[in-house]
């Protein structure tokens, strides 16, 4: 398994985000992981990577091979693409947003 961050992942924003959602707990002690997020500079930038069962060198060979715009992979960028283009015909922005009045 394989988590990438474009950013250093904090563990205080995680927590701050999960500590009102039940058993906050146990999902804290999931996110712990990130303290185990390795610095990595690939040929498209700098990346933050959790690995599980497999080497980090393998991990970024396969992590540079598949950046093909910019420096996040290009199936976690086109899956972010989608997610939010879903998110946002799933839950529209309110009418009453836009009204200025």
């Amino acid at each position: 398994m394989v988590v990438v961050y474009k950013y250093k992942p904090s563990l205080a924003r995680l927590a701050s985000a999960v500590v009102n959602v039940g058993m906050h707990e146990v999902r804290l002690r999931v996110l712990r992981v990130v303290e185990d997020a390795m610095e990595v500079v690939t040929r498209r930038g700098r990346l933050y990577i959790i690995v599980w069962g497999a080497s980090l060198d393998r991990v970024v060979r396969v992590v540079e091979g598949l950046q093909f715009y910019g420096r996040v992979p290009e199936p976690l960028r086109l899956a972010h693409y989608l997610a939010s283009a879903t998110s946002s015909i799933l839950n529209p922005v309110p009418a009453e947003c836009f009204n200025s009045e």
